[in-house]
């Protein structure tokens, strides 16, 4: 018993490297293939221009009160994060060549999916924090100590789900040639269903019935309600929101395995 112990922890230290040392390579490789100044275009100063644009746009119309607005925008920038960082962590195994030296090792897929979602996960989690701090700072949201917990919860959770989804993507861009017409379109679908930019009672049903079931709607509603005062279930948001993340991770697991067997097969492992 005592061995099979010791075999097991042994295992999870080995997986764990994997993750540890397996992402932050794709990370640092990933950052190198954007370059820092594009890196600092697409992750820091397009997201905070989302938020400036769709801010001021909902102060005019006067639908909600200016802060509902620069929350749900400051988290769902993070999406771009999760959304084409996590997706081009796995894709461009593909695209560069690396995906067959990664295939043949003995690694477990979960463990090296694992090693993309933290990563651009935390990287979600810094726009999210920053474009909070710049809403703040520029657009004079009213942060209170009470309301700093939900927010930043609000931020882990919405960042790890929309990181899911992107590994998704991402595992589809093993199969076929080009997702980034995939990815735009993802970004574009959180930005409008999932109550960021336009409110959720606003949209028709079917989209309020999808924003349900896709990356952080639960998690922005959570930091509206708890910017605006009113009462809020951060157990029901957040435990929703993680959910949803474990799904798509698990998806992606899936997506993944089906996509090597069918390069595999056909032969366009490779293929770019």
């Amino acid at each position: 018993m005592r061995s099979v112990r010791m075999s097991a922890a042994r295992r999870l230290v080995a997986g764990l490297r994997v993750t540890v040392v397996g992402g932050a390579l794709s990370y640092r490789a990933l950052i190198t293939f954007l370059s820092p100044p594009l890196f600092f275009v697409m992750m820091i100063a397009s997201p905070f221009f989302q938020i400036v644009t769709f801010s001021l746009l909902g102060r005019y119309s006067g639908a909600q009160d200016p802060d509902f607005y620069v929350v749900g925008t400051a988290i769902q920038a993070s999406a771009m994060a999760g959304i084409y960082g996590a997706s081009q962590a796995v894709a461009n195994e593909r695209a560069f060549g690396t995906l067959a030296h990664l295939l043949i090792t003995p690694a477990g897929r979960f463990w090296i999916m694992l090693g993309r979602l933290i990563p651009t996960s935390l990287n979600g989690i810094l726009v999210a924090v920053l474009g909070v701090f710049a809403g703040w700072a520029f657009l004079g949201l009213s942060l209170t100590p009470s309301i700093l917990l939900p927010i930043g919860v609000a931020a882990v959770c919405a960042s790890t789900s929309c990181a899911g989804l992107g590994l998704i993507i991402g595992a589809l861009g093993l199969r076929f040639r080009d997702m980034y017409f995939v990815t735009n379109a993802a970004h574009l679908v959180l930005l409008i269903a999932t109550g960021a930019a336009i409110p959720l009672t606003l949209l028709p049903g079917w989209v309020q019935g999808m924003s349900q079931v896709i990356p952080m709607a639960h998690a922005i509603a959570m930091a509206q309600d708890a910017v605006a005062g009113r009462p809020y279930s951060p157990m029901q948001s957040a435990g929703a929101e993680l959910i949803l993340a474990a799904v798509y991770f698990g998806v992606a697991l899936v997506v993944l395995a089906r996509s090597e067997r069918l390069s595999r097969r056909l032969g366009t492992l490779e293929l770019v």
